[in-house]
């Protein structure tokens, strides 16, 4: 059984803006270990969810308020690629008709 603590310091590090994998590692779990517990604990599934919501937060946040809004706007466009990244880097062939006019309209966020 892994303890609170090790589940906390995994939702911290998420929350910071490593990967799950990073996370987990740091906490000397294995990622499986993580995904196991996110399908069985739908309470702590939303807690990691929010954990990422949390730094998308912060680096909006940061976007909107600083003049070097440079390092954030990256670390979104890399970390949720499909929210944030240009549009170039959307393959129109893997969308359907209604998604590429939702990418044209610029409204598209591919979940």
């Amino acid at each position: 059984m892994i303890p609170t603590e090790t589940w906390n310091e995994v939702i911290k590090n998420i929350e910071g803006g490593l990967t799950q994998k990073d996370s987990c590692d740091l906490a000397g779990i294995h990622v499986d270990s993580l995904m196991k517990r996110m399908r069985r604990d739908s309470i702590f599934s939303k807690r990691i969810k929010k954990a990422n919501i949390e730094f998308k937060k912060t680096h909006v946040n940061k976007i909107a308020k600083d003049d070097a809004w440079q390092s954030s706007a990256w670390l979104l466009e890399r970390k949720f690629k499909d929210e944030f990244g240009k549009l170039s880097d959307i393959d129109p062939q893997t969308l359907d008709l209604k998604e590429f006019a939702e990418v044209l309209k610029g409204n598209y966020s591919h979940e």
